[in-house]
């Protein structure tokens, strides 16, 4: 088992196990709520089985997001506790001795090919996309009279056409590109391993290919970076390419499918969607708050021991090294920081700004493309298909519940 060991402090109650699964989509799990109720931090274990700590309210988790006494990494990287099989977070990452410089190093690398100017600069193109696969699933809805898969027809493939478009992927491997990140995600066995050994082949041979003949691409960017930092090594740029990758598409996917579930739960919201399609963006938001679909969290460990003090002046001490989980979801939903948390209500006044895409230092770097994607996808479905809804009961749409991302694994609608 790995480390933890700082995780004793309090009762002998059980621990409940991550991820923890509501009853239906949209409704995390009600022990969440519990779990706030008795503080900011709970000790849960990892689904690998080892000790962590779990931020869930909201104002503890914000702050946590942009402490710079957690991070990726662990000194002692073979005691850190295991978080799970994925790919993706499995366990302790980065350089302990160099994650700081690191990561701002990648930020400064990465962050101008994602800036919001940049990105606004591609919504003609994401509309034009987003058309054709609509109008491309729309014909196939007509052709047979059968339901047919959003997820399969838009909302899976926009994300990861746009974020290998960004990065450079040939069109070719867009779905190879996706297949593997999916697998990547998993939470137990040893596929994710094996998808995250094939993507770094894959990232490898990329990088190579941009050397010979660079584009307007950000694995161009990071080969000449290459050039200009004689330190900046393959298996530096391979893990940002392939971070790039996962986070720039799975986090929209899953939202955009929740957003969706969202409107078809709300018509008034997204009949007065369909009428004005500026109210987008008080939607998108209120999905990137609400809209949970299961899910891990954010995984950190601690650097130094760190005091968390609730308002009513009880406190928590995270010990160095050990492994703290941040829910996003559950901070979304605090009734300390929101009014009604649990509703989707977008066209009122938030009392607080939602941590769905993080918050600090660690903020989403692919944060505008995703809320470009999502406005794109929200607003002209609700003006093109006012009659859209789900083929079949919301209880039926199956969930990713072995995914560190979750998610849905289709989306069947009909109209």
């Amino acid at each position: 088992m790995g480390q933890g060991a700082g995780v004793t402090a309090g009762g002998d109650e059980p621990r409940p196990r991550l991820p923890l699964s509501g009853d239906a989509l949209l409704r995390p799990d009600p022990r969440y709520g519990d779990l706030r109720d008795r503080g900011p931090l709970a000790r849960v274990l990892t689904p690998a089985g080892d000790e962590a700590w779990l931020a869930v309210r909201y104002a503890e988790t914000r702050a946590l997001f942009a402490d710079p006494r957690l991070g990726r990494s662990h000194p002692h990287p073979a005691e850190a506790a295991r978080i799970s099989d994925s790919g993706v977070q499995g366990g302790a990452a980065a350089n302990y001795a160099t994650e700081a410089a690191d990561h701002a190093f990648m930020r400064r690398l990465v962050a101008p090919s994602f800036s919001a100017r940049r990105v606004a600069r591609l919504g003609q193109y994401v509309q034009q996309l987003l058309d054709g696969y609509l109008d491309e699933m729309i014909r196939e809805h007509d052709r047979t009279g059968a339901p047919v898969d959003l997820h399969a027809w838009v909302t899976g493939p926009l994300p990861v056409r746009m974020i290998g478009e960004l990065l450079g992927v040939p069109a070719a491997d867009h779905g190879h590109f996706r297949d593997l990140a999916d697998r990547a995600g998993g939470l137990r066995g040893t596929a994710p391993r094996a998808a995250i050994g094939e993507l770094v082949g894959y990232a490898t041979s990329l990088l190579e290919c941009k050397r010979a003949t660079p584009g307007d691409d950000v694995v161009s960017d990071l080969v000449a970076a290459q050039d200009e930092h004689p330190d900046f090594t393959d298996e530096a740029a391979v893990g940002i390419l392939i971070m790039l990758l996962i986070a720039g598409h799975e986090t929209t996917v899953s939202f955009t499918d929740m957003g969706v579930l969202l409107l078809l739960r709300h018509r008034a919201v997204l009949d007065a969607l369909g009428r004005d399609a500026s109210l987008a963006d008080q939607v998108v938001e209120e999905v990137l708050r609400v809209g949970s679909s299961g899910g891990v969290g954010m995984v950190r460990y601690a650097h130094t021991d760190v005091d968390v003090v609730a308002a009513d002046g009880t406190g928590t001490t995270i010990r160095a090294g050990d492994a703290v989980i941040l829910s996003m979801s559950s901070a979304n939903r605090d009734e300390r920081a929101f009014d009604d948390p649990s509703e989707f209500r977008p066209f009122a006044p938030s009392a607080a700004p939602h941590v769905g895409l993080g918050h600090g230092p660690r903020f989403c770097l692919g944060a505008p493309l995703a809320r470009l994607e999502m406005r794109a996808v929200l607003s002209t479905l609700a003006a093109r298909l006012p009659g859209l809804r789900l083929a079949g009961e919301e209880s039926e749409v199956i969930t990713r519940r072995d995914s560190f991302m979750g998610g849905i694994e289709s989306l069947p609608v009909t109209w």
